[in-house]
This record gives C-alpha cells, sequence and structure tokens, in this order.
C-alpha cells in the first residue's frame, strides 16, 4: 500500500518518519482499528471524501508506529487539525487531481518532540491555482523572485508553489499559536533552487520543453508584524520538491530552535 521512497521520504530528515499512498484503501482492505471512530461525523460525507481520510489516517498510524508510540485513535481538533499523542508532532496531506480521483496522493510525517518542534507538510498538483487567486496568494515580491529564480523550468506553477508552502509554513505554527495567518501575512524567500531532467537525471541550466524536477529550500518570514507569536521565530525553514505531477512542501523547526522567539 505505502511508497517505499516517495518524494517525503526524499524531503524530509530520516528522523521524521513518513507514510505515502498514491491509492485509496478500501473500507475491506482497510486494517485501521480506529478508523470507525476516527471518522466519526463523515457518515454524510462523499464516498471519496471518506477513502481519502481514512487512507490518510493510515498512512499516518504507520508513521507513528514507526516512532514506537503506542497505537491509540488520532482525533480531530475543533477546527480538523489531527490531536497527536503526547511527545509526538506530525502533518498530514492528501490531493487528488481530477474529481475521479484518478490520480491521488497521501501523506503523513510523524516525529518526537525531542527532535522536531514544529513540522508542516503539503502536497498540491503540478497545476496553476484557479484564476483570480494568486494575487490572494503570492506578493509582489515573489513573483519577481520567481521570475529570474525559476526561468529553466517554465512550465513550474509558482503560485501553486507558493501556496504550498505557506500551506506547511500554517500547518507548522498551528498547534503553536492556534491561529491561522492571512496568505499576505508571510513571505517566501527562495535559495537558489535545483534543475533535473528527470529523463536523463542531469542537472539543467536552460529551459527545456521536458517538465523539469526542481528542489530547493526557501524562508517563510513573518511580514505582518501584528500576527506575531512570543513564542514561534518570524522566520522558518522551508524545503520543496517539485516532481512529475506532484508539489511536496514541507516546513520544520528543530527543537532546539523553538525557544528563540520572534526575530
Amino acid at each position: 500500500m505505502f511508497m517505499e521512497s516517495g518524494p517525503l521520504r526524499q524531503l524530509l530528515p530520516h528522523a521524521i518518519h513518513v507514510a505515502e499512498a498514491v491509492k485509496d484503501v478500501e473500507p475491506k482492505e482497510n486494517m485501521n482499528p480506529f478508523a470507525a471512530i476516527e471518522s466519526a461525523g463523515l457518515q454524510q460525507a462523499a464516498e471519496q471524501r471518506r477513502l481519502e481520510f481514512l487512507t490518510t489516517r493510515c498512512c499516518a498510524h504507520a508513521a507513528l508506529e514507526a516512532t514506537g508510540v503506542p497505537p491509540e485513535p488520532l482525533l480531530r481538533g475543533s477546527h480538523g487539525q489531527p490531536l497527536w499523542s503526547s511527545g509526538v508532532i506530525g502533518s498530514l496531506t492528501h490531493f487528488a487531481t481530477n474529481e475521479d480521483h484518478a490520480s491521488v496522493y497521501r501523506g503523513a510525517a510523524v516525529t518526537t518532540l525531542d527532535e522536531f518542534a514544529l513540522l508542516g507538510i503539503d502536497a498540491e498538483p503540478r497545476s496553476p491555482l484557479p484564476k483570480g487567486t494568486s494575487e490572494a496568494i503570492v506578493t509582489d515580491a515573489e513573483q519577481r523572485a520567481a521570475a529570474g529564480l525559476f526561468h529553466p523550468a517554465p512550465g513550474l506553477p509558482v503560485s501553486r508553489l507558493v501556496f504550498s508552502i505557506k500551506e506547511s509554513f500554517y500547518k507548522a505554527r498551528f498547534p503553536v499559536a492556534a491561529s491561522w495567518l492571512d496568505f499576505l501575512d508571510v513571505q517566501v524567500d527562495f535559495d537558489r533552487p535545483e534543475f533535473c531532467d528527470p529523463a536523463s537525471d542531469s542537472a539543467q541550466s536552460e529551459p527545456i520543453s521536458a517538465e523539469l524536477d526542481v528542489s530547493g529550500t526557501c524562508s517563510i518570514r513573518m511580514i505582518n508584524r501584528t500576527r506575531r507569536h512570543r513564542s514561534l521565530p518570524d522566520t522558518l525553514e522551508g524545503r520543496y520538491l517539485v516532481s512529475g505531477h506532484r508539489i511536496l512542501t514541507a516546513v520544520i523547526l528543530e527543537a532546539r530552535e523553538l525557544t528563540r522567539g520572534p526575530d
């Protein structure tokens, strides 16, 4: 069921345990003993939504098992967020490329609070955001910087990449800050990316017709000073991998860095 070495495994440090799936688990094949408890409240949801939820929870339990945490239900908080066991931190993500769910991705990342204080992940299809939405998500500075940095991959949907990075940032902060942010409250500053032609597995510096794999790191910083949190630094580290039809992003903060507070 789970991918052996998926994009999330490539993206994150090995101290973070991951589980990834590209096919939903049918109810009769679901080995999660807590499925009924965890999916309570989804009885009226569409079948695909239930499958999406249950498969992502299966990924979560597989990652939790790797940490050595005793099995228990992974319930939801008042905002729908997963309520992790004491001493554990994690993040979940999922997407489907169309209404028929012909191509799906489900992923979970889990680690202990001894290792990492913050962890957020997000997965998105490699496609542009719906028309008219990028202005509420991507700043002018991000657009200008991306135009220069990502020119070897002219088909890269930068707006979707920025959206995903900011989603990971919000997911990482939420367990501590307990509040959501506007997309324009933060800005992504990209480091120089790496490009690879998946057909030749070689680095590229000039645009080519094939879709390049793109990977790199970035900083996500709070530019709305009124939304700062006293226990969190204003800037967090991000990383991303664009490969095939998927965009994977993550934001992490090591445990030793949490006490630093605002920059």
